[in-house]
């Protein structure tokens, strides 16, 4: 939210690096263009958000204000790092005591690979003429 307590768009920190990637054993080459996660590089002030996509600010839930991370239309999207310590709470618990009922595979089951081949619906339909 804005401070006006209206929504805002807010804009990601990075920018493309200019110049060519490295070629080779090195990399693949070509100019930076946004192909790889690479060409990209954390500009400090550049937008509203820091190098975790996140941000300190009030919303409606905290109203004294808390740490949020931030989904963007530009890149990188979604956060691919992430600030401080989590919660124990985060942590994943199978079922029988410490998780929540309900979640998690049945006792003494464990989910197997998926399945090779075709997806089981069938092949897609063939497109008309």
């Amino acid at each position: 939210m804005g401070s006006d307590g209206k929504t805002k768009t807010l804009h990601a920190s990075y920018r493309l690096k200019s110049g060519r990637r490295p070629s080779g054993n090195d990399g693949p080459g070509g100019r930076y263009d946004g192909t790889f996660i690479a060409d990209w590089e954390y500009a400090h002030g550049k937008g509203d958000l820091d190098e975790f996509n996140g941000m300190w600010g009030r919303t409606s839930e905290y109203p004294d204000g808390t740490f949020f991370y931030v989904l963007t239309e530009e890149f990188p999207y979604v956060p691919r790092k992430f600030r401080g310590t989590p919660d124990e709470s985060f942590a994943l618990k199978g079922p029988g005591g410490r998780g929540r009922p309900g979640f998690g595979p049945p006792r003494g089951s464990r989910p197997g690979p998926p399945p090779f081949g075709p997806p089981p619906f069938g092949p897609p339909p063939a497109t008309p003429r």
